[in-house]
């Protein structure tokens, strides 16, 4: 009687644990992503560089000076209001109309081109400033020069956390279009460990385009060359990457990992799922799907619903019946969700992109197996060792994800309600 009372406190607190780790991350859905875009065009006689930057790294030198987290920060073109005892900064629009080469010249100073390893002065040529919101299409080198309009009366000065700037920078006499890094030369930003930042790079070479999506904030700057094999890799990695850090996908599959009655019946229904979510991934990015507001919530309601169905069925050993096309009906869900993540980084708009695209599906492949091997083998090792213990692992992390996916589903409910 107590090992059954040791085995019910193990399956409580690995429960719980499981629990705090995956509540404080986040759900593959987050808001907080901060993207910064950058479209190189070769085609033209000279080089042309156009960049959609958030605000704050435009700022970042002196925000990363300031005393404290929301002291008042002094810099050029922004506008500071006290409310309440904390200090709230805007972009100055008056003061940027006033002085438009001298702003230029202060988001440009931020960054260091270099073409075929020799660094290379770049002209600002024009520039605007939108809330990020209502920012227009930046996907295309048509897009971005559209986009190079400011006019200050078109809207109030926007939050600097809230607004992008985007910029476009000429380089004359270039040798060549091969090789082209893009640094920032600012010191990097602290953020809030909920915050990210994405580099989304749109490389042009007349019929050509070639996509990627770097992390982080360039102080070492990227690479664009004219390598597509690069370029697939890239992509590749994105799709490890995503699954990796998409925690609603990563339960699922685990769980559907637990439920497997053996390793053939895994990779049957992992199969399944497979198919799923690749149709659904590709129909989602392509924009075939519904454009109502309540449609991504309730993708997002229905994938935990699928952790919960997936996690019940690891738990009590109910078999899945026809197991291969209850998967595929998830993957579908699944793969929406995929979509819209890959929406954020590449864009509808740009052309082009199926090389880039197939390419992230298989990186979410290589992901996926990675997470349904490594979980398949270790269960199998500690099941050889310790059967009981097994028994409560699986419990445990079943258990666990059923509770997290419960906890998501009354959160996106919420916001499909407010939605419809």
């Amino acid at each position: 009687m107590r090992a059954v009372y040791h085995e019910i406190i193990f399956v409580l607190l690995a429960a719980m644990a499981l629990a705090g780790v995956v509540a404080t991350a986040h759900a593959h859905f987050t808001p907080n992503g901060k993207n910064r875009i950058i479209i190189l065009d070769r085609t033209a006689d000279s080089l042309d560089l156009y960049l959609r930057i958030p605000a704050p790294l435009i700022y970042s030198r002196e925000l990363s000076e300031r005393a404290y987290p929301g002291a008042r920060v002094e810099a050029p073109f922004l506008f500071a209001e006290n409310a309440g005892g904390a200090w709230i900064h805007s972009l100055d629009l008056d003061a940027i109309a006033a002085e438009t080469a001298a702003f230029g010249e202060w988001v440009a100073g931020g960054y260091r081109i270099t073409v075929n390893g020799r660094e290379k002065p770049a002209d600002m040529i024009a520039f605007g400033v939108y809330p990020e919101r209502t920012a227009p299409p930046f996907a295309t080198p048509q897009d971005a020069r559209a986009a190079m309009n400011m006019a200050a009366d078109d809207h109030p000065n926007p939050f600097v956390g809230e607004a992008v700037v985007d910029i476009a920078l000429r380089i004359e006499n270039v040798d060549g279009y091969g090789d082209v890094v893009v640094a920032s030369i600012l010191p990097e930003l602290q953020l809030p460990p909920d915050i990210f930042i994405d580099n989304h790079i749109l490389d042009f070479n007349g019929p050509e385009i070639r996509v990627l999506t770097v992390a982080g904030q360039l102080q070492e700057g990227v690479l664009l060359d004219l390598s597509l094999t690069w370029s697939i890799m890239t992509f590749v990695a994105e799709g490890i990457w995503h699954i990796l850090e998409g925690f609603d996908h990563v339960l699922f599959v685990l769980c559907l990992t637990l439920a497997a009655s053996s390793f053939g019946v895994l990779v049957w229904n992992v199969t399944g799922f497979t198919l799923g979510h690749s149709l659904t991934l590709i129909a989602g990015f392509l924009g075939l799907t519904p454009a109502f507001g309540w449609f991504v919530p309730a993708v997002e309601t229905a994938i935990a619903a699928s952790i919960v169905y997936a996690g019940l069925i690891a738990l009590f050993g109910k078999p899945w019946g026809r197991g291969f096309w209850i998967a595929t009906a998830i993957g579908l869900l699944h793969g929406f969700g995929f979509s819209f993540v890959l929406a954020n980084i590449l864009g509808r708009e740009a052309p082009n992109l199926m090389v880039s695209l197939l390419s992230f599906n298989v990186g979410v492949e290589i992901g996926q197996l990675l997470i349904v091997s490594v979980a398949w083998f270790l269960l199998l090792a500690v099941q050889r060792a310790n059967r009981r213990f097994a028994i409560g692992m699986r419990a445990a992390v079943a258990t666990g994800s059923i509770g997290i996916a419960c906890v998501w589903a009354v959160e996106r409910v919420g916001i499909l309600t407010g939605s419809i």
